[in-house]
């Protein structure tokens, strides 16, 4: 049996479609020239559009229980990289959600 440990970040993009190609494009520029994730933490990124709330999901390797300040520091960085304004950061919420994977 190994178990996975993981999580992912979860951004939510409410009622602000705008919004949406601005930070997607933006994160995805930060994973691409390294400044986003210079440990090497993430592994996934999507983006799901809906007619109310967009989504964008960051995927970790792990959840990092045992050190809470690189995960804060990550979801920091997610927030500075979109380079969204104080107005557009009250359309959007960002949490993290742990998650684990068993495989038999």
């Amino acid at each position: 049996m190994l178990i996975i440990q993981g999580g992912k970040w979860v951004v939510l993009l409410r009622n602000a479609p705008h919004l949406m190609d601005f930070a997607w494009a933006n994160l995805v520029m930060g994973l691409i020239g390294n400044t986003l994730d210079p440990d090497d933490a993430v592994c996934g990124i999507v983006a799901s559009s809906r007619p109310k709330v967009d989504r964008v999901q960051l995927w970790t390797r792990s959840r990092a229980d045992a050190d809470a300040d690189s995960l804060n520091a990550l979801g920091q960085r997610i927030m500075d990289c979109m380079g969204l304004d104080a107005n557009d950061q009250s359309a959007m919420s960002i949490e993290f959600q742990a998650s684990s994977t068993i495989i038999w």
